[in-house]
């Protein structure tokens, strides 16, 4: 459970303590989380087909490639639809809390945690909770004082109020996208069958 109190400005979280989240990443401007030895999952608009990505971890670079959701689309109709990336890196990971991808499914009011590296201190892990405000066909929708901001992207949207330090570590959304001037932040779900199939 998390006792430290919120400001209202990921914005709206805290700085994360040294040992929380072990399976996140910061991949230039983006958030990402290791979801196994050699692999890691960000959002689609972050990294597209075959584009390169490169981060560090206990104190070593680690290189790879990814791939983006095949039915990704970003237009105005259907904003960020199926925002996920795989990658693929070296050299690979082996002693850390890896987060799993959740088939769990949420409802409205569900308590989750948010995380990632954006605003207002881009490159800093931060992170908030706060209640799933509704679920659509794609997205789930957070209305909180903490949202998502600028490097945020990519980052895992995580069920309940884990241990921060060993987890379990269940992802059920990954960041998308924050309303403009707003307060609701927008998970693609990762619990849908296409998403499931990538």
């Amino acid at each position: 459970m998390m006792d430290a109190p919120f400001n209202p400005n990921l914005i709206g979280g805290r700085v994360a303590r040294d040992g929380e989240l072990p399976f996140s990443v910061f991949i230039q401007n983006c958030s990402a989380s290791l979801v196994g030895p050699e692999v890691i999952l960000t959002a689609g608009h972050c990294r597209g087909n075959n584009e390169s990505v490169s981060f560090n971890f206990d104190g070593q670079r680690r290189e790879g490639r990814c791939r983006r959701h095949p039915q990704f689309t970003e237009n105005r109709n259907d904003f960020l639809n199926n925002d996920f990336s795989l990658c693929v890196f070296s050299p690979r990971i082996d002693r850390v809390v890896f987060a799993d991808l959740s088939p769990v499914s949420v409802g409205s009011n569900d308590r989750v945690t948010l995380q990632g590296f954006g605003q207002n201190r881009l490159g800093t892990l931060q992170v908030g909770e706060a209640r799933v405000d509704q679920i659509n066909n794609k997205d789930i929708q957070v209305r909180s004082n903490v949202k998502l901001g600028g490097g945020d992207s990519g980052g895992g949207l995580l069920l309940g109020e884990p241990d921060l330090v060993n987890g379990p570590f269940q992802i059920i959304g990954v960041n998308s996208r924050v309303e403009t001037n707003g307060t609701t932040s927008f998970f693609n779900r990762v619990n849908l069958q296409r998403s499931q199939d990538f």
